[in-house]
């Protein structure tokens, strides 16, 4: 016997591309692929201003205190005219309201201000 309801199922043969985006609830869109960046210094800054001249529109980073790369992110993204999102994300050990807040500005000035950052994970 069959079911009357039946589940979507996904088609997993949809191939996705870096310009694919996703429409979220506040009206924004985000880029469905991005670049993980977890490297250091002068690596990171080459890699997030390849991936950006590749087409790729999402940088993921996290807190200083996890990858020490923030700085260099915002400064390749910062370098750039290319409208790109770019999320970070509050340390282990951040967690709590002040020192989130605190977590999060310093995250903010390392990733070059409004200009950069647009979503924040805790």
């Amino acid at each position: 016997s069959t079911s009357s309801s039946t589940a979507a199922i996904p088609n997993n043969n949809v191939k996705k591309s870096i310009s694919d985006t996703k429409l979220m609830n506040d009206g924004h869109e985000i880029p469905v692929l991005g670049l993980g960046v977890a490297l250091t210094g002068e690596a990171t800054y080459e890699a997030v201003k390849y991936a950006i001249s590749i087409g790729y529109r999402l940088i993921d980073t996290a807190s200083e205190e996890s990858y020490g790369n923030e700085d260099q992110v915002g400064a390749a993204v910062n370098g750039t005219n290319t409208t790109t999102f770019v999320t970070t994300k509050l340390w282990d050990t951040d967690h709590g309201f002040y020192q989130t807040l605190e977590a999060f500005e310093e995250s903010y000035q390392a990733l070059g201000g409004q200009r950069v950052m647009d979503m924040y994970m805790i």
